[in-house]
């Protein structure tokens, strides 16, 4: 028997544990494997070689893999198999996992974690913290998941640098947390880094995956033409990759990009052709409930009430078996509450609507959100720390090695010794300076952006709760009232008009707040968007829209946040009140100040007698926040709302 002396044996068994399986799918690698078992006089080669053949059998016979475990416990319990025995932990934990026994699973992981601090063996620890996080991650708990995956990013960096082409996973498992969290921004820098790392090996299913999820991201982000670039150039790589799995994901992905862009009947194929998947690729309860899921909203965009009634219900019965699967019931409930509404069930659809709204309330958790904000900066920050304590101790052992060398070589001259100490506590002392004025500045630039970031937390409160306040109160008195069903659709329109306007508001505000400055291309996004929008609305109308080219200014959080609002306003009273066939949007930059205009060649209003409606009040309280100038004149065949902001 031989133990595991050499630092090159171990990482060498460490990369059979746990380089991709795909490697030892054949049948000729099992019996390759099986030989050298049987031949091998090294107890820690044969419990390496048994923990990987464990794996070959682990997802496919469960009752020979155990079998095959209870033989490597015998090679684990010998002396001196520390690493192999903490491998062989890690995969009973997987096992466990997988047969559904999960207090099991975490148990054995958690004392994998432990064996593996004990030993000293720190890839071991890596592995053990991914697979914590990915145990937590499947249950919903995010924030225990990001803190492992962390950590396990860590220890990675720290055995193989920063930037090493071993951090996909990670990277890719924390951007999908992000993106659980509605945070598709911060989930994009995750992604792409773990995409960049996988491009250039072999194309393989990782790749496939991170190309989904970069244009699952892009597609949340509206920008829907970076999300199909990505999409087909994924879907462009099935036969290379043979990821049956991650093509049909894709097309669910795509599906979604050209239901946006209102090519509903092409949305439904992509869709159809995801759910009617040959029976040989494998089809997750929570792949196929989102293929229900947006089966059904898609049929109640074609008012096909009675198919999107199907697939809801069936999607609706698998999300309620699974408990993992309940962060996609609040979307179910909204095309069941629509569908039900397009064929006048008026109870079934207020009942589902009800429902839809307690989810939405109940899954974005802001404090959650901003609790994984502040966990990734602990963990930038200690890794800052970290950094500059050994920048320092290399410093403090090169002043020890000087002062050695000047005392053995002029002991004599003690005057310039003197000078040579005085000369560095002086550099010391600056030094010092330099580093808390620098502190000092970081500390200002934090606080302003928190003041920012509290003044904007504190306006989502205040706007969402009155928002949700009406549409309840709504509700309220539809109860109350006796009316026809004819105003009550009425009336359920308005409701849904008004929550897909608290809908907007919310993401707008989210969107600021992720954000420490907002540029002028971040704004020119967000108003096209805006301006495409109100193009599809009132397609005979024609928008114009002129905007600063390639500009250096930022606006702080708050003020771009509300010049859009003010935008938005002014153009829909062009829509609704002045009835205009143009519509004209102007930003300007001066070298003092900023100039907005918006003018259309509608019939006009009266100022005084509109002061208190068409969003009058509230563009001028908006423009106050900002300490901006507002000025508006109307007349028949124009309507001129001018906004000036000093840049100051």
């Amino acid at each position: 028997m031989h133990s595991l002396q050499s630092p090159t044996l171990r990482r060498l068994l460490s990369l059979i544990l746990f380089s991709c399986l795909t490697l030892f799918a054949q049948a000729s690698r099992l019996d390759s494997l099986s030989n050298l078992l049987q031949t091998s006089k090294d107890d820690s080669v044969k419990l390496a070689v048994s923990n990987q053949i464990i794996w070959m059998h682990l997802f496919q016979d469960q009752v020979k893999a155990w079998e095959l475990i209870e033989e490597a416990k015998v090679l684990a319990d010998r002396p001196n198999q520390e690493f192999g025995r903490v491998s062989l932990i890690n995969v009973i934990g997987v096992y466990y996992d997988v047969i559904g026994e999960l207090d099991s699973s975490l148990k054995y992981f958690k004392l994998a974690l432990d064996l593996s601090r004990e030993y000293g063996i720190e890839i071991h620890e890596e592995h053990s913290l991914n697979n914590l996080g990915l145990y937590h991650w499947n249950r919903g708990n995010l924030n225990q998941a990001l803190e492992y995956f962390l950590a396990s990013k860590k220890i990675n960096e720290k055995l193989n640098g920063e930037n090493n082409q071993l951090l996909d996973g990670v990277l890719n498992n924390i951007g999908l947390i992000y993106q659980e969290l509605f945070l598709y921004e911060k989930a994009l820098q995750y992604h792409k880094k773990a995409y960049e790392i996988r491009i250039k090996r072999e194309p393989r299913p990782p790749l496939m995956a991170s190309l989904n999820n970069l244009g699952i991201c892009f597609k949340e982000l509206n920008k829907v033409d970076s999300a199909r670039f990505y999409l087909l150039k994924g879907l462009a790589l099935r036969e290379k990759t043979m990821d049956e799995s991650g093509y049909f994901r894709m097309l669910s992905t795509l599906s979604s990009c050209y239901a946006m862009e209102g090519d509903t009947r092409k949305a439904i194929d992509l869709s159809a052709e995801s759910f009617n998947r040959p029976e040989t690729v494998p089809y997750g309860k929570l792949e196929k409930a989102r293929d229900y899921n947006d089966l059904a909203q898609l049929y109640v965009w074609i008012n096909n009430a009675d198919s999107s009634l199907f697939y809801g219900k069936q999607g609706l019965e698998i999300i309620q078996s699974d408990s993992e699967l309940i962060r996609l019931i609040p979307e179910i409930y909204l095309a069941l509450a629509n569908a039900y509404l397009l064929k006048h069930a008026i109870d079934s659809s207020s009942k589902y609507n009800e429902l839809y709204l307690t989810a939405i309330e109940n899954t974005f958790n802001k404090e959650n959100a901003e609790m994984m904000q502040e966990m990734e900066l602990k963990y930038e920050t200690a890794k800052k720390d970290q950094a500059l304590a050994e920048s320092k101790l290399a410093l403090a052992e090169k002043t020890r090695e000087r002062n050695l060398i000047v005392l053995i070589s002029i002991i004599g001259l003690l005057v310039l010794i003197i000078f040579f100490n005085n000369q560095r506590l002086k550099n010391k002392r600056l030094r010092a300076e330099v580093e808390l004025k620098a502190a000092m500045i970081r500390i200002e630039s934090q606080n302003q952006l928190q003041e920012q970031r509290i003044e904007i937390s504190r306006n989502l409160h205040d706007t969402l709760g009155a928002q949700l306040t009406f549409i309840i109160s709504a509700i309220d008195n539809l109860k109350i009232f006796d009316l026809n069903r004819e105003k009550l659709i009425v009336k359920y329109d308005q409701l849904s008009d008004f929550t897909r306007t608290a809908i907007f508001e919310l993401r707008d505000t989210i969107w600021a707040m992720n954000k420490e400055q907002i540029t002028f291309e971040d704004l020119k996004g967000r108003i096209s968007n805006f301006v495409q929008q109100a193009k599809a609305s009132v397609p005979l109308t024609k928008f114009e829209f002129t905007f600063p080219a390639d500009s250096p200014f930022a606006f702080q959080s708050k003020d771009g946040i509300e010049i859009f609002r003010i935008i938005q306003e002014a153009v829909n009273n062009a829509i609704k009140h002045a009835e205009a066939s143009e519509i004209h949007i102007e930003i300007k930059e001066e070298p003092e100040k900023l100039s907005l205009c918006i003018r259309d060649n509608g019939k006009g209003f009266d100022l005084e007698a509109a002061s208190d409606g068409h969003g009058i009040s509230s563009m001028k309280n908006r423009a106050a926040v900002i300490g901006a100038e507002l000025s508006w004149k109307s007349e028949p065949g124009e309507t001129r709302i001018e906004l000036h902001l000093n840049k100051a």
